[in-house]
């Protein structure tokens, strides 16, 4: 489970809807990778959280 998934519960906050208003077709592309064939979900997730990872840190 995501570290700060607890922390999005406690302040009600609906991250998923503020990414989407600024890309929503991240959101789209999310949502369809997690109804994807499992090998095919893990390496879209994985070089998506990889890309996202060299930018941001």
């Amino acid at each position: 489970m995501s570290k700060l998934l607890p922390v999005m519960k406690d302040f009600g906050y609906d991250y998923m809807q503020e990414l989407a208003k600024e890309s929503p077709d991240l959101v789209d592309l999310i949502i369809l990778t997690i109804h994807s064939p499992e090998q095919q979900k893990k390496k879209v997730i994985s070089e998506l959280t990889d890309n996202i990872k060299k930018n941001f840190l």
